[in-house]
Order: structure tokens, then C-alpha cells, then sequence
């Protein structure tokens, strides 16, 4: 009898594992074909697979690799985020009247409100006009004149907010634009370089916001040429403005967009030629603030949207600024300086055992972010509280319906709707990770990232169609 029950559940074993193998081959074989592909010559692919319901290992090809995960990375912060800080946190700016040794001043104060003045959120007006808006209300019951010196506090966010490792190329570029204690149309200067249509007429420049009064020089090295390009460089700490580029024979005018280093500084900027424009010619910015001499008299304040559209947003269209605010937030009310500390203090404290990783930043940008994509599958198990249609599952982006995957696949591919997740991409990078409904109704976890590949992240897509076939089919 006992060896009749021996071959039984022997029997089941086989059984289960030759079911799981057969399931699995289609996704073994589609790997297979890759490392084949002049495509993927010379790249290390990671992919984990988990059962969402009991976090058991379901497909692993170098699961374990320690790999760059791109933008993939924001599954981590938002639902660190969601479930830290909870999906109906809100940011609040504070626009304050306080008393200065007998002077009237304007006290503006952030925490780290990335929104601001964003416009993914319809219901929400450009930053101008939110601080605008926040003025008017104080003036209700001070005059404009009486207003002598507008300062910035900066409260616990960091002085210094831009990662150690980010490079130039990515600090100058519109998606580079880091958190700061006052974000301000998600830290973007947008530039309008033109003339008069006369070849001898002088260059000029329009920036929005209108950071004009921060340098004393502005150098204009415009060539006229069959292309157009533009650069703008204002080194952090200097007073120059350079213009370098080329403007295509028969145009007058070009755009370029570039992230806003000091948002802070614009923002003050903005309230100073508010009251200015009413009458106020005296009013100045005020050097270092000082809670202890300023006695508050009125407070205005604009609250963010809730932090679940702010994760949403983050994840469907891998907004960097967002993901970067989100990271400093769990840093400050967590006490702590480290992104990577954070993450293995989150993982600890859930019972998530063995997690190993480095951990620079919240957005991905960073090249120094190492994890595996197993590591990977157990953070999103977690995040989804291992059951499907969770708060972080809401707000991924849903292959060929939304966000950044929503063009990815055909709309005639099976896939379509049953894939939830986030994409990465840097040079070299391409990741994916997030959940998926198979045919059979199950759901699972998935992590794929693709380091060290020669060809193009547009190349690397071509084949993701099969991917996600090969996945439903588990």
C-alpha cells in the first residue's frame, strides 16, 4: 500500500512538471530563437515569471542576473509609493504672508509637488496661473504694494536634488528634469529662438517660464544652414546663456525643449513680475529664509492630484520627474539619504528575503540601477497583493490600450488588453515588467530586461509580439 501511494504522488509529480514544461515550451523556444538573432548578439536577457497567486517560480532564464532595468524601475518607486504613502496622498505648495522685522513678505514653500502646473491632468491649470492664483487669495487681505521680499523655503528637501551618477546628456535633456522642493510645468524650459524675417536682423530668445533674469549674458551662435538643431547650456551656478545650432534656410523661428534646473527660482521669478505688473517696483527675492524671524500671518494653499493619478501617470507615459519626487518623498519622511537603502528597508520590513540590488534613483535613469528580474517579480507580486485588478495593477499601462504600450503590438494580436506593465528603455537597455492574464484565466508576474544589446530598442520591439504570445500561452 505505502508503495502504491510513492507512485502516486510520484506520479503526480511528473505529471504537474511535464504540464508546466509543455506550457513553457513555446517561451523556452521563442529565448532560444533570440540568442540566434544577429539582434541580440552579444546581450544578457533576464526573465522571471511568477504565479501571481503563490509567488512560485514558473519560468526563470538568467533570473538571477544583475541587469540594468531602464524606466522598469518605476514599478518599484510607485508601488513602494502606493502602499507607503498611500494611493490618496496629496502634495501641497503654500504660498505664506509672514512679517520679516516689520516687512511684509511672501514665504513660498514646496514639498515636492511634481504636478504642479502639469498639464497631464486636465482639471489643472499651468503652474503660472496656480501661482497666480495662490497670490490673489493672500491679496484679498494685503495690498500688493506693501509686499518688500519674496522668499523660497526649501523645508527637508535636499539643497543638492540631482543624482551623483546622472550624465550631462541626460541632466540637459527635458525627460533629465530632477525633483525639486518647487516643481514647476514638470521642470521643462521651453525655448523659442527667432527673428525678424531679415537676415541681418538679431536673434532673440522667449523662455517659458521666464528664467530671463538669471544671466547677464546671453551668446547667440546661430548658423544658417539646410538643417535645423539648437542647443541651449546654462552651466548650474552661472550667470551665461549659450545658444548654440543652425536654422534651416527661409525659418525664423525654432523650439527646443530642455529641463529647468532651478524651478525654485523661476517660480519666485513669476510672483515677482506678477506684483511688479501691479505697481510693486521695490519688491525683491530675499536671500536665505529663516523661519525663526517670520511670523505668519495667511497661508494659500494648492493641493496636488491624489497620488494614485500621480502613479498612474508615472507608469502609462514613464514620466521621470514623477517617479523622481516619489523616491524623495519615502526618502524624507523616511529619514533616510540612500534610494537603494529604502528598497531593501521596504523588502525587509515585508518579509521579502534576499533582495540584493543597487538602487540609485527613482525613475530608472540612472545606468548605476542594478537588479535581477527575479528580484523584480517578487517586488510586483507584493505590489499587486498577489490577486489581480489591484491599485498598482490600475496603473500600468495596458498593452495596445494605453501609455507606452499602447502601440506596440498589433490591435489584432491576442495579447492586446491582457498585458499590464511598464516599459525601460535606455541605450543598450530595453525592459518590461508588470502582469499578464494567460488563456487559461491565470495570472502572472513577468520581468524582462535586455542589457548590453548592439542593435536599436525600436529593432528589439519587432519581436515582442511573440513575446507576449509565448507569455499568455503559459
Amino acid at each position: 500500500m505505502q508503495s502504491c501511494f510513492r507512485k502516486i504522488i510520484l506520479f503526480f509529480f511528473i505529471g504537474v512538471f511535464a504540464k508546466s514544461s509543455v506550457s513553457s515550451q513555446p517561451l523556452s523556444s521563442l529565448i532560444d530563437s533570440w540568442k540566434n538573432k544577429s539582434t541580440f548578439h552579444g546581450a544578457t536577457i533576464g526573465l522571471s515569471v511568477r504565479d501571481l497567486s503563490n509567488d512560485d517560480l514558473i519560468y526563470d532564464y538568467n533570473g538571477s542576473a544583475n541587469l540594468c532595468p531602464a524606466s522598469s524601475l518605476k514599478t518599484i518607486t510607485t508601488g513602494m509609493a502606493l502602499d507607503e504613502l498611500g494611493s490618496s496622498f496629496t502634495y501641497e505648495t503654500t504660498l505664506s504672508l509672514t512679517i520679516e522685522d516689520g516687512d511684509t513678505c511672501l514665504v513660498l514653500r514646496g514639498s515636492g509637488d511634481p504636478t504642479l502646473g502639469s498639464m497631464r491632468f486636465t482639471h489643472q491649470a499651468n503652474g503660472q496661473e496656480i501661482l497666480y492664483n495662490l497670490l490673489d487669495d493672500l491679496l484679498l487681505t494685503t495690498e500688493a504694494s506693501a509686499i518688500q521680499r519674496i522668499y523660497h523655503d526649501p523645508g527637508e528637501w535636499p539643497l543638492d536634488p540631482v543624482p551623483v551618477d546622472y550624465g550631462h546628456e541626460d541632466l540637459g535633456q527635458y525627460y533629465g528634469a530632477v525633483a525639486h522642493s518647487v516643481n514647476l510645468n514638470e521642470n521643462v524650459l521651453r525655448t523659442y529662438l527667432k527673428r525678424e524675417k531679415n537676415f541681418d536682423a538679431p536673434w532673440s530668445l522667449e523662455l517659458v517660464p521666464n528664467i530671463e533674469a538669471q544671466f547677464d549674458t546671453i551668446v547667440y551662435e546661430v548658423a544658417d544652414a539646410s538643417t535645423s538643431s539648437l542647443s541651449i547650456n546654462y552651466p548650474i551656478g552661472s550667470k551665461a546663456l549659450f545658444v548654440h545650432g543652425k536654422m534651416k534656410h527661409g525659418h525664423w523661428r525654432m523650439r527646443v525643449e530642455s529641463a529647468l534646473h532651478h524651478p525654485e527660482f523661476a517660480a519666485l521669478s513669476i510672483l515677482q513680475d506678477k506684483l511688479r505688473a501691479m505697481g510693486n517696483e521695490a519688491v525683491v527675492l530675499g536671500d536665505l529664509f529663516d523661519q525663526d524671524h517670520h511670523l505668519l500671518i495667511q497661508e494659500s494653499i494648492h493641493k496636488s492630484p491624489e497620488l494614485f493619478d500621480i502613479a498612474k501617470q508615472t507608469n502609462t507615459w514613464s514620466v521621470n520627474v514623477f517617479a523622481d519626487a516619489l523616491m524623495k518623498t519615502m526618502l524624507i519622511k523616511s529619514g533616510l539619504t540612500n534610494p537603494q537603502e529604502l528598497v531593501e528597508n521596504y523588502a525587509r520590513k515585508h518579509g521579502i528575503q534576499g533582495l540584493r540590488c543597487r538602487i540609485m534613483d527613482g525613475s530608472g535613469l540612472s545606468r548605476s540601477n542594478i537588479i535581477s528580474a527575479n528580484q523584480m517579480t517578487q517586488l510586483v507580486n507584493h505590489f499587486a497583493q498577489n490577486s489581480s485588478n489591484s491599485t498598482f495593477q490600475q496603473s500600468l499601462a495596458v498593452l495596445g490600450k494605453s501609455g507606452t504600450l499602447e502601440e506596440l503590438v498589433l490591435q489584432n494580436s491576442p495579447a492586446v488588453g491582457r498585458v499590464f506593465a511598464k516599459s525601460g528603455g535606455l541605450t543598450g537597455v530595453l525592459s518590461y515588467t508588470g502582469l499578464v492574464q494567460t488563456n487559461r484565466g491565470k495570472w502572472l508576474s513577468f520581468s524582462l530586461i535586455i542589457n548590453n544589446h548592439v542593435s536599436s530598442n525600436a529593432n528589439l520591439r519587432l519581436y515582442l509580439d511573440r513575446f507576449f504570445e509565448a507569455l499568455i500561452a503559459l
